[in-house]
């Protein structure tokens, strides 16, 4: 009877043991998964769908405030067209890595083409502005491709929360918004509203 027992104990240990092991199998494909769609497969950075989940959570916080920044690449398409689709993907592969590198607490984004965002919370003007021309001066870094240099060039549109705007898709239409006019000027950076011309206006 005793060794009955003891072969049941050690079984029931082993299912446990069974049982656990596929539960961290589980876990860990759903986290997998999770990381899965909220990446873009071709940058590995975050994409669209982890945008809007991200600032969509920061503008439910109270008292939040900072800066969404909306850039494309400039003439990306002449680039795609004249040198091919993969020299396109490296381009975007590269300016992910150079928005990545100068966003500094910023959450860098892909949402789709050419398009990116960076999330810039509790962040005033001055860091903002300081983040954007930053961003500028490392896209001078051309990008080597087969024998080839690529020059990524971006226009970047801002826009700020609570101020502009504080619901998402609204921040980023403004953000939108901004970005053309910039894209329109060549290329630089343009604020929705320029905190400059708030101060001046007050004074």
């Amino acid at each position: 009877m005793a060794l009955k027992l003891k072969a049941m104990f050690a079984e029931a240990v082993h299912m446990n043991a069974v049982l656990k092991e596929q539960a961290d199998q589980i876990k860990q494909s759903e986290i997998r998964f999770q990381q899965l769609a909220f990446t873009d497969a071709l940058t590995n950075i975050p994409n669209r769908l982890y945008f809007h989940s991200c600032l969509k959570e920061l503008l439910e916080q109270p008292h939040a405030y900072g800066a969404l920044l909306f850039m494309d690449l400039n003439q990306f398409k002449r680039i795609n067209d004249t040198h091919g689709h993969e020299a396109g993907d490296a381009l975007l592969q590269h300016a992910a890595l150079l928005l990545t590198q100068a966003a500094g607490e910023g959450t860098v984004c892909r949402l789709g083409g050419d398009e990116f965002v960076i999330i810039l919370p509790a962040a005033g003007s001055q860091e903002i502005e300081r983040t954007a021309a930053h961003i500028l001066e490392r896209f001078k870094e051309p990008l080597a491709y087969q024998g080839q240099l690529l020059q990524p060039r971006t226009s970047i549109g801002i826009a700020r929360f609570p101020s502009d705007a504080d619901r998402p898709e609204e921040l980023l239409n403004l953000a939108d918004q901004a970005m053309y006019r910039a894209k329109q000027r060549g290329s630089g950076i343009e604020w929705y509203r320029d905190p400059d011309r708030e101060r001046e206006g007050r004074t």
